[in-house]
């Protein structure tokens, strides 16, 4: 399975468990959200296998906070279908859009500095 694929599944599966929360799911999907952002744009500034290893505690960071956020949402109530698709109408095209910039990047660092790239990154984010 390719790399992509595989980081792909794990957001996806983020995205699904969102799709359940309860009163408090907007702000985790925000905060879902930014930590993608935010691991786009740490990943954005490697060019070279150097930085990727340099990147690595910064990586590990958003890893942790992107499994705690995860991991409050387990205690949530379920959300009624009519606010999901709210939340999801809201929210949904810009955790897309973060989930896309790091798939994007995850490739770029595997096509352009190390074929491992992306299952080191996986490592460094907790995923495996």
């Amino acid at each position: 399975m390719s790399r992509s694929m595989i980081v792909g599944s794990w957001l996806w599966w983020c995205v699904a468990l969102l799709s359940g929360c309860g009163s408090s799911a907007e702000g985790l999907v925000k905060a879902v959200t930014d930590d993608f952002n935010e691991l786009a744009q740490v990943l954005a500034a490697v060019s070279t296998a150097d930085q990727l290893k340099r990147a690595e505690p910064k990586l590990r960071s958003v890893g942790k906070k992107l499994r705690a956020d995860m991991e409050k949402m387990k205690g949530l109530n379920k959300l009624d279908p009519a606010e999901n698709a709210a939340i999801g109408k809201k929210r949904g095209p810009a955790m897309a859009a973060a989930r896309q910039r790091v798939l994007s990047e995850v490739n770029r660092i595997s096509r352009t500095i190390d074929p491992l790239a992306g299952s080191r990154i996986e490592v460094m984010l907790g995923m495996k």
